[in-house]
């Protein structure tokens, strides 16, 4: 499930970048912040939470709101690999259902 979820990730990243200004464009680099002082602007982040919500439904048929995650586990949205990693987890706990 975790590569899966690397994959999702990864395409969804692709995905924002490219309707994304250059300098809203996020950092493809796994361990870059996506909160904090040195993270993404709000728009990047909501961008690519919706693209990972998408590719998400359409790959494994699983819906699931990620803005409400990170309300409720912003360590999780630390950066690109803490993210993957939370999704894997929470598409198996979802799946499961």
């Amino acid at each position: 499930m975790q590569v899966a979820a690397d994959e999702l990730v990864m395409q969804a990243l692709t995905e924002a970048n490219s309707v994304l200004a250059s300098h809203q464009q996020i950092s493809v680099d796994p361990d870059a912040p996506l909160l904090g002082g040195s993270g993404v602007e709000s728009l990047s982040l909501v961008t690519l939470l919706m693209a990972i919500e998408d590719r998400v439904e359409e790959a494994m048929d699983v819906e699931l709101s990620l803005t409400d995650e990170l309300a409720e586990h912003p360590q999780a949205f630390a950066s690109i690999v803490a993210l993957s990693t939370f999704l894997a987890t929470l598409i198996r706990e979802l799946s499961v259902e």
